[in-house]
């Protein structure tokens, strides 16, 4: 139970946005060497924590992420995917806790994120589960959802900033 505490506190800004299905299983889209890298969050008033995110190349075409504090933290497959005309998509998906791994036949969680990266800052949006219901059986359903929406400027929300560690 501590464990699933500890998964449930370190995705505050994922909160309320788990959907069942991918948006797409596949990552076919080349990753970008500027995500790569140790990030750390930048403290709000809503959320003072302090939390690194180190971005791995897995292969040419998917990260491996850890998240969270330094003793707690949850790992990630995430990918680039494309939806229309919509850019700058990361699809994530949970693959592990810190030392527990995560039984994806029962537990599959994936987020979709909208990110910017303006010089040594990383904005993270979460899709609005507001907006995309959290209950689309397929992946179908969810592109059919997202692209209906794609015009509304709340489609991704809570904001999250991340600075590169270092120089």
């Amino acid at each position: 139970m501590k464990k699933l505490i500890t998964f449930l506190f370190l995705l505050l800004f994922l909160t309320g946005c788990e959907y069942k299905v991918p948006l797409t299983p596949d990552a076919e889209i080349p990753i970008k060497d500027e995500l790569l890298g140790l990030w750390e969050f930048v403290p709000t008033e809503e959320n003072p924590e302090e939390l690194t995110m180190l971005v791995l190349k897995q292969n040419p075409t998917e990260y491996v992420v850890r998240y969270g504090k330094e003793k707690d933290g949850i790992y990630l497959r995430a990918y680039h995917v494309r939806l229309d005309d919509l850019s700058l998509l990361i699809q994530i998906e949970c693959i592990g806790l810190q030392n527990e791994p995560v039984d994806i036949k029962d537990t599959s969680i994936y987020h979709l994120l909208r990110y910017k990266l303006k010089g040594r800052n990383l904005e993270l949006k979460i899709l609005n589960s507001d907006i995309i219901d959290t209950n689309c059986k397929t992946s179908l359903r969810l592109k059919e959802k997202i692209l209906a929406n794609k015009e509304n400027s709340q489609l991704f929300v809570n904001p999250a900033i991340f600075r590169k560690a270092g120089k």
